[in-house]
């Protein structure tokens, strides 16, 4: 059980895992070198997680702007 209670803003696409079409997570592109999995064994919010093999890789998206007066001094946990 996670309290969640706190979180306030998620600024990813599909944070969690949870959606994908075919093996590909919706929102996040593979880059050079990795392939992604959808795992149920690591997940830590939501259902799913992103298991993954190869390298060296990344994962990345586009994140909308954000105000940086948010974060200034906070820490960003993905």
């Amino acid at each position: 059980l996670v309290d969640e209670s706190l979180v306030v803003d998620n600024l990813l696409t599909n944070s969690s895992f949870d959606t994908w079409t075919g093996s590909a997570f919706t929102g996040w592109t593979a880059g050079a070198g990795m392939t992604e999995f959808i795992s149920a064994s690591y997940a830590k919010h939501g259902q799913y997680a992103m298991d993954v093999t190869g390298g060296p890789g990344y994962m990345y998206q586009t994140v909308s702007p954000i105000d940086t007066n948010e974060v200034i001094g906070k820490s960003i946990t993905f």
